[in-house]
């Protein structure tokens, strides 16, 4: 073979590869805007669990009656807590409490292996959201959620993103994707329910910090080093932290994501882990519903090789 018809070969294969991923793309972006604007029905009387509680209850879906709705489904296959995403669907929970109160309603649709394993899947979370218990799946037979293929398994099991709808007063889908996985879904959400308008200044409250910048000195290039930041809501209504930016993979932050109420304070824990050796100065861009959001955090300092390797 010569080295001509290897070069025409190998471009061959590069346009066969291309179009073979455009093409699953294009079937991907199909299979999601197909159910835009497509109805959503639910089955009648599903129970509801909640944590804290013994029994199941049925009274769940008569409460539900807000102007919007975000739908979340389930089944039982694979790992359940996993998938769920608890914690983080508490985060956006508070959220959309504080920018949308009394407007948007979460509605749980689950299919749990056992009622015991989803207990305690709420008791380790502490979720005390509604959680509606569809044994039989119902909710899947009356809509036909899309389908993927397994890999592994050469199963069909259904896609996790195409299981999470918003929905509107009429049960119709307006979007859809799962926030807890990707923050463009959850901001695309939000400027839906928002009606595009710029959510993190419609419930404003003012935030203040101890301190903007942290000099760490001289510190050891490749170890950890942290600090904290106290943040105070002086305003009159909840301050939540939407979001931390971090200006490198050498930054980490911890911050509680529950709303911090008028006259409260929490903290931020910053870290960094330099990996040169030198100056350096790092950013972290706080996003909140303040005044003066976005705040700038600035870590900065000197970072040297370790006694042991000066000795070597």
């Amino acid at each position: 073979m010569t080295k001509k018809t290897q070069f025409y070969g190998c471009i061959l294969l590069v346009l066969f590869l291309f179009l073979t991923v455009s093409c699953k793309n294009d079937k991907k972006e199909k299979n999601t805007s197909t159910w835009v604007g497509k109805q959503i029905y639910f089955p009648q009387n599903t129970p509801c669990i909640m944590h804290g509680r013994d029994s199941l209850t049925k009274f769940c879906k008569d409460s539900l009656r807000k102007e919007y709705k975000i739908l979340f489904y389930v089944d039982s296959t694979g790992c359940n807590s996993c998938r769920m995403k608890l914690l983080e669907w508490k985060q956006i929970i508070s959220e959309a409490e504080i920018l949308f109160p009394n407007k948007v309603d979460f509605l749980f649709y689950f299919q749990p292996k056992s009622i015991y394993e989803l207990k305690n899947i709420l008791s380790a979370n502490l979720f005390d959201y509604p959680i509606f218990v569809d044994d039989a799946d119902s909710i899947n037979s009356l809509n036909q959620f899309p389908k993927t293929r397994r890999s592994r398994t050469n199963q069909f099991s259904k896609s996790i993103q195409n299981e999470c709808f918003l929905l509107n007063k009429e049960d119709k889908v307006l979007a859809q994707g799962n926030p807890t996985s990707s923050l463009q879904i959850w901001e695309s959400f939000k400027a839906i329910i928002g009606g595009n308008q710029n959510t993190e200044t419609k419930i404003q409250t003012s935030a203040s910090l101890d301190r903007t910048i942290h000099n760490f000195g001289t510190i050891t290039k490749d170890s950890i080093s942290s600090t904290v930041f106290k943040v105070t809501n002086n305003g009159n209504k909840p301050l939540l932290i939407t979001r931390i930016s971090l200006s490198c993979g050498c930054t980490d932050v911890i911050w509680d994501k529950q709303p911090i109420k008028p006259g409260e304070s929490t903290i931020i824990k910053a870290e960094i882990k330099p990996n040169d050796i030198g100056y350096f100065s790092k950013n972290l861009v706080i996003y909140c519903n303040s005044i003066n959001s976005p705040i700038v955090l600035t870590l900065k300092g000197i970072a040297n090789n370790n006694i042991q390797n000066k000795l070597n």
